[in-house]
């Protein structure tokens, strides 16, 4: 079925709107909630799912066509359109490709087309092409599979200052997605009302401000509609990239692991012995950051077999994880090189679960196990204590003697051991799972954050925050999942 729109061919509409009068628009198949004057109604489109707009729904994977009729046959070289996309949400993302004619002695032809057929959301889709005299265009559309595709605006006006000001503000746009400023967050508001940003992080603050006063200016400049240089733009995009490059550069390469999730425990404590992967399969891979072109590299992988957790050595050399296959009842402790070599496992008891190894200033490992063989009083599984061992398994020794369990063990700048403690000393039976600390070999124990506080239940798996003293990172949970 054709459909068709008769728009009004008063010269004072094309005065006011800047439009070109049209005797008609044709379009294959019009959705009955959309319009087909939208498609030519004069509005700058905000986002690519601006109302009102046309699209061919519930046309999908289809072939569709609109016709743009001219009441005079006219000189065109280039035209812009602005495509639908509805998604996330909707079925209608910008259309697979599509292909303009223009009417010659009654028939359509191609016109040839000096670059590419763009299909980008969010901007004015401009193409150039040998210039034509005729009385009409027509595009083809091919929506993707299973997808419908639609138009929020087509602009056959060709006019140079208007395609300009499009071009300026479709190259500063991505300009519009950028963060100048860390985002609000409550640690980010925590940092700046005790210690602030480390010397580091202000000097980066300040060369994206001075960015962002350039990229203000830029932006301003273009919605007045003053002439603006696009060597300016790309010059500050140029700034951006290098600005981010540098800081990209200086993490270095990211070491990560992969699994299928574990299973809910009963309590925070319960995970080490608890959790059982839904499927089983794992991986580590490392990924540079500086050359995002590349893939990750798997340095270890195991399609019958889990990670638990993983933890990097402190010369960035080795990793140590937790492991177990699926004919293995424990998670056990082993440690790889960076690069996949020197493979080997750590842990000598197979019936005891052993987790979260972290390297001491000595070479020896600190990790958390169920080798003490105590019960947790309310729960039918084991619970955990720290130990220490040399890096061959050897010389394992107990360095905690709480009744429940200790968890979740991480190095803190000044050499303590910060951890988590589940015990029921002068509380109730729920709470509280709270962060203590000791000295690698058991001594100066004492109580760090919670003890008191009723609501989070649980703080653990903490990180301290690089330069910041005491200022930590923790996953606040329940006592029960």
């Amino acid at each position: 079925m054709k459909y068709a729109i008769v728009l009004p061919t008063v010269a004072a509409i094309g005065l006011l709107t800047g439009h070109l009068e049209a005797d008609e628009l044709k379009v294959s198949h019009c959705f009955s909630g959309d319009t087909i004057a939208s498609i030519n109604d004069g509005t700058e489109p905000q986002t690519p799912r601006d109302q009102p707009h046309h699209s061919f729904w519930p046309h999908r994977g289809t072939n569709e066509w609109v016709e743009y009729h001219f009441d005079a046959p006219r000189e065109l070289s280039a035209t812009e359109i602005y495509w639908l996309d509805d998604t996330p949400g909707g079925g209608c993302p910008v259309p697979q490709s599509w292909r303009l004619f223009y009417r010659k002695d009654g028939k359509w032809a191609p016109v040839q087309n000096t670059g590419p057929l763009g299909v980008e959301k969010g901007v004015f889709n401009r193409v150039a092409f040998s210039p034509v005299v005729t009385d009409a265009l027509r595009i083809e559309v091919k929506s993707r599979p299973g997808r419908g595709s639609g138009i929020v605006e087509w602009d056959v006006r060709d006019d140079p200052k208007v395609a300009r000001s499009r071009q300026m503000k479709r190259l500063i746009k991505p300009l519009e997605s950028f963060s100048f400023e860390p985002p609000p967050s409550a640690l980010i508001d925590l940092i700046q009302r005790t210690e602030g940003f480390s010397r580091e992080a202000k000097e980066y603050c300040g060369r994206l401000g001075a960015i962002k006063q350039d990229a203000d200016q830029i932006r301003a400049e273009i919605e007045s509609g003053e002439p603006v240089e696009q060597d300016r733009i790309v010059k500050l995009a140029a700034k951006i990239d290098e600005v981010g490059a540098g800081q990209v550069s200086r993490l270095g390469p990211i070491t990560f692991f992969t699994r299928y999730p574990l299973s809910r425990p009963n309590a925070a404590n319960c995970y080490i012995w608890q959790s059982v992967p839904e499927r089983w399969g794992c991986s580590i891979r490392t990924y540079d950051p500086s050359h995002a072109d590349l893939p990750a590299k798997t340095i270890f992988a195991d399609p019958a077999g889990s990670i638990f957790d993983m933890n990097l050595s402190r010369d960035a050399k080795t990793l140590f994880f937790s492991f177990k296959r699926k004919i293995e009842n424990c998670w056990q402790l082993y440690e790889i090189g960076i690069d996949g070599s020197g493979l080997k496992k750590i842990s000598r008891d197979p019936a005891s679960y052993e987790v979260g190894a972290i390297e001491l200033p000595d070479g020896d490992l600190l990790f958390f196990s169920t080798r003490r063989c105590g019960f947790t009083v309310c729960q039918p599984g084991p619970t955990s204590n720290l130990y220490v061992m040399h890096r061959d398994g050897s010389g394992v020794r107990c360095v905690s003697q709480n009744t429940l369990s200790d968890l979740s063990p991480r190095l803190l700048p000044d050499g303590r051991v910060l951890f988590t403690r589940w015990e029921y000393i002068d509380r109730d039976l729920t709470y509280r799972q709270s962060l203590w600390t000791q000295n690698p070999d058991g001594r100066s124990y004492q109580l760090f954050f919670g003890n008191t506080v009723r609501d989070v239940a649980t703080f653990w798996q903490c990180r301290p925050v690089p330069g910041h003293g005491n200022l930590i990172v923790s996953t606040f949970a329940p006592h029960h999942s």
